[in-house]
Parts: C-alpha cells; sequence; structure tokens
C-alpha cells in the first residue's frame, strides 16, 4: 500500500533528461535531507527515524531510472551525492512535524548577573575585590540562595513545577545525555560521571526538549551560561530586588 505521503513523479513518455530535471526540481526545492540527516540531528539511531518519523514525512523514492537519469544528467549538481539514496524527504515537512512533536520543558528559572542593576554590579565588584577568595558571580549566587531561604521554606523549594512550553523554532543543534558524558569539546563542556552532567544541567537550568520519546539539549541554552538557577517557585523579581536591598543599591 502506497504511503499518503509518497510524492510520485510520473515518468511515462518522458525522456531521461526530462525525468532528470523533474527529481532534480524538487531535490533543489525541498526533498534534500534524508533519515541519516535526521538521525544525526535528533542525535538518535537510524532505526528511531525510520519507525516513527520517517513515514509521516513527505519523501520521493530515488528508482532505478531516476537514478540512472540523474547521473547522466545532473551529475555537476551539488546535489550529486544524494542520487544514490534511495528515498528522500522533504526538508520543510520534518521541520514542520519536529516543531508540532516537540515541547520545551523548565522546571528552574535562569539567573545572570546582567539582570542585576548597574550599581548593583558595581558594588558586588567591589566587595569581591576585598573579598579576593570570591568572585564577583560566586558572591551574586550565595546572595541568592541566602535571599532564596529568606523568603521560602524548605517545603517550597522542593514543591518541583514543569511547565511546558511550545517550540516555535528548531535548534541550531540539539545535545544527546551520551552527547554530554562524551564531552562538548567545543563548549568546554567535560564531565566524570553521569551525576556530574545531572548537577550542571539542574544548575544551570537547561531547559529540556522533548520530541516525542527523546529529551535532548539545545546548544544555545549550554552556549548562554547563566550564574545558577532556582526553581519556578521561586519568584525572580522578587530574590533579585531582596539583593539590591541588601547591597543599598535600591534606589
Amino acid at each position: 500500500m502506497e504511503s499518503e505521503f509518497l510524492i510520485s513523479i510520473p515518468g511515462k513518455g518522458l525522456s531521461l533528461e526530462e525525468i532528470a530535471f523533474s527529481y532534480l526540481e524538487l531535490i533543489e526545492d525541498d526533498f534534500n535531507i534524508t533519515i541519516d540527516e535526521m538521525a544525526n540531528y535528533l542525535r538518535c539511531s537510524y532505526d528511531y527515524v525510520q519507525r516513527n518519523i520517517a513515514p509521516y514525512i513527505y519523501h520521493v523514492y530515488i528508482n532505478s531510472v531516476a537514478n540512472k537519469a540523474l547521473f547522466t544528467h545532473c551529475e555537476d549538481s551539488k546535489y550529486v551525492d544524494m542520487f544514490t539514496k534511495r528515498k528522500l524527504f522533504s526538508r520543510s515537512k520534518f521541520q514542520q512535524f519536529l516543531l508540532k512533536e516537540s515541547a520545551l520543558l523548565v522546571d528552574r528559572q535562569r539567573y545572570y548577573f546582567e539582570e542585576l542593576s548597574i550599581a548593583s554590579r558595581d558594588k558586588l565588584m567591589g566587595l569581591a575585590e576585598k573579598q579576593e577568595q570570591k568572585t564577583t558571580t560566586k558572591m551574586f549566587e550565595t546572595m541568592a540562595l541566602q535571599q532564596t531561604s529568606l523568603l521560602y521554606s524548605k517545603t517550597d523549594l522542593m514543591n518541583k513545577v514543569v511547565k511546558e512550553f511550545p517550540v516555535s523554532e528548531l535548534p541550531v543543534k540539539l545535545y544527546s545525555l551520551k552527547d554530554l558524558l562524551d564531552g562538548i569539546d567545543d563548549l568546554n563542556l567535560k564531565f566524570r560521571y553521569k551525576v556530574s552532567v545531572y548537577r550542571y544541567l539542574e544548575k544551570q537550568g537547561i531547559p529540556k526538549m522533548k520530541i516525542q520519546s527523546l529529551i535532548r539539549y539545545r546548544r544555545e541554552d549550554l552556549e548562554n551560561t547563566a550564574v545558577y538557577s532556582l526553581p519556578l517557585v521561586v519568584d525572580k523579581k522578587e530574590v533579585l530586588t531582596s539583593i539590591e536591598k541588601m547591597l543599598g543599591t535600591d534606589v
């Protein structure tokens, strides 16, 4: 039974050249992603994509006639490496499918030094210079944790709230837990143990991107390093205001 997502290209009565350019037009326009590329992007197995994603993406078959036509008349195309593939999929439909099947899971809010007022930042930098054993960001984190413990009970902080948000734009790159364990050199992320990865993700408040049954992490979130993170139950504005009052810069 033919799939509703199969795009048929009629070849009857057409020359090899006409067949070649019918396929090439589709490839150049949109049908230029393979299962291998999908799996690499999602950091999952070929079989996972073949079972759970590929059947629902519009695609074309490169049969033996199309293969011969493409290699005969389009061998100079930048897509020549794709001519040997059995199936080529619509890149735009793949992207749309992922957005529909994805959600961002957030259970912590991230805090950045730049969120403090200029006066507070200057004050913290001055205090850090006097206490050489502490960095400015470490002082910021310590003060935030102190204020949080004053404003919220341990029970409040243990109340885990997870919010789910739609994904409106596909990430530049995704990473699996295994990728993090293996280390990401260009982000200078290296861990010896799985527990270290979990601690880092929690401290940084890195959101999870859920794609069907897959859990992945976005490169942009890993690049955008926070000073610390706190549970969603904590009112961020309240904590930052408390720090500024403590510093005497809440004018």
